[in-house]
């Protein structure tokens, strides 16, 4: 009983060591895979975004991704007595949680206003909201959809999220244009 308990300790550990190049792994090979994905200039959430053709191989993997690391903090939090240890444990199966929690939040590109899964998205993904009045300048730090330079009368944004002000830059609309 004793060993089943330790090897079980030790795979949800490994889980840990297996989720970080899997997360990695993923997020080189969809932006490979999309092509004219910018890994400077766009964000990671713009992989799984809902008209992003990585889509498909992004939310599985990352759901995978979850599972894993719902598994290392229970593997963690298992492993010893002091709090600590317990709290790690915790806060790591919590960034799990929050990824499964997640997926019905996709990032939606192109929109004037702030939606609901957009705000839901930055708010799950850990993105900081800033709510100061005098928080964006004529210009900059608009949302993307009504930057000045798309031709759009500039607009004060009061709830602005980080993904909103990546430059963006739709692979797929890009090459169309051109």
């Amino acid at each position: 009983m004793v060993e089943t308990a330790r090897m079980l300790r030790k795979a949800l550990l490994i889980c840990g060591i297996l989720s970080s190049p899997l997360c990695v792994g993923t997020y080189i090979l969809a932006g490979m895979l999309w092509e004219g994905y910018s890994f400077t200039d766009q964000a990671v959430s713009e992989l799984s975004t809902i008209d992003a053709p990585t889509r498909p191989l992004v939310v599985p993997l990352y759901l995978v991704y979850d599972v894993l690391m719902i598994a290392f903090g229970l593997g963690v939090w298992g492993y010893g007595r002091k709090r600590a240890l317990r709290l790690t444990g915790g806060l790591l199966g919590g960034i799990g949680v929050l990824g499964f929690v997640g997926v019905p939040f996709p990032l939606q590109l192109g929109v004037a206003e702030a939606t609901f899964t957009n705000t839901m998205h930055s708010i799950l993904a850990g993105r900081s909201i800033d709510r100061r009045p005098d928080a964006s300048i004529e210009g900059q730090g608009q949302p993307r959809s009504i930057r000045p330079s798309q031709g759009n009368r500039p607009q004060k944004s009061y709830i602005r999220a980080y993904t909103e002000y990546r430059p963006c830059r739709s692979p797929s609309k890009e090459k169309s244009s051109r």
